[in-house]
């Protein structure tokens, strides 16, 4: 099967890069991760690229092929876990991240995260599951009939569960048959905060590319100028996947018919107009109108006299 990833980045200026990421692939293979750096700058950042790498590493050591993907996965967290605790050992500093990974494998996919970055599956253009954050606001929502977070307050929207943190790390993995057609969402959670399902459908909607992909990222960051958290997202379409030329014929088409349309209506018009109301041709000056005959006007000699339908016509012997 085959595999279109694009990503875009949209880091706080000047600091350096909190969450990184990475798309590898191998022939029947690809992996998609995201690392998104909690805590003080630039510890995050030194985080999530010692996290990153754990993954990138298991990848190329095992060539893109994971015999047993979930048993493979779960150990890339640990490996990682216990390395993003190194440094807060070392450096005596908080140092924390959280991770996703996407992994397909022919027409299997299989993911697996710690924390609130975020993995969306897409069929038919509809979000047909997400992982759940691990956060103190799931956490509640999880336990409770609460549908909504609106009575939770932004002190309790902390994610309780990251790589290098003291609690015991629970990675929550899940797995699921790919169709072409088939597309997958990796986004930190300075993306997905601000953009509504809905408008993550619309994207798929449109088969939206790179270039869409930007100006998405573009408008977060121009809109949130205070953001300080990376705004990071990669899309994965599976299957046959052309978005530039699909998109490009579908404008040129349009195109064309608007003129063949509007030229349609321009060579027809004449044909609205009724001939008594053309005007003049310019070099023909319009002919006099013929006056009418009255009835009490002298007839010239040897014509033929008109009589009258009112008097009697007699025959004379």
């Amino acid at each position: 099967m085959e595999y279109h990833a694009i990503t875009c980045s949209q880091k706080k200026v000047p600091i350096e890069q909190q969450s990184h990421f990475a798309v590898l692939r191998e022939k029947e293979s690809l992996l998609a991760v995201i690392c998104d750096g909690k805590g003080e700058i630039p510890s995050e950042s030194r985080a999530a690229h010692v996290a990153l790498e754990c993954a990138t590493k298991a990848f190329k050591e095992d060539h893109g092929h994971f015999s047993n993907p979930k048993d493979r996965l779960l150990e890339i967290c640990k490996i990682a876990d216990q390395e993003v605790a190194k440094l807060q050992k070392t450096n005596d500093t908080p140092f924390d991240s959280t991770i996703s990974i996407l992994y397909l494998q022919e027409r299997k996919a299989h993911w697996i995260h710690v924390g609130n970055t975020r993995i969306y599956r897409i069929r038919h253009n509809r979000i047909m599951e997400r992982t759940r954050d691990h956060t103190t606001t799931d956490a509640i929502l999880e336990k409770s009939a609460q549908k909504t977070a609106s009575k939770i307050t932004p002190e309790k929207k902390q994610t309780h569960r990251t790589l290098g943190a003291p609690q015991e790390l629970r990675p929550s993995y899940a797995s699921s048959d790919i169709d072409d057609g088939d597309a997958f969402l990796i986004c930190t959670s300075a993306f997905w905060e601000k953009i509504p399902s809905y408008e993550i459908e619309h994207f798929f909607e449109n088969q939206s590319g790179q270039d869409e992909l930007n100006k998405l990222v573009e408008k977060m960051a121009s809109q949130h100028p205070s953001e300080e958290s990376s705004i990071t997202a990669t899309v994965i379409y599976c299957g046959p996947y052309e978005p530039q030329r699909r998109n490009r014929s579908s404008a040129l088409f349009l195109w064309i018919l608007a003129i063949l349309l509007l030229a349609g209506i321009a060579l027809s018009f004449p044909l609205f107009i009724h001939p008594e109301n053309k005007p003049p041709a310019p070099n023909n000056p319009p002919a006099p109108a013929s006056s009418p005959v009255s009835t009490d006007q002298a007839i010239p000699a040897g014509n033929t006299t008109v009589t009258p339908a009112t008097e009697p016509v007699t025959d004379t012997p």
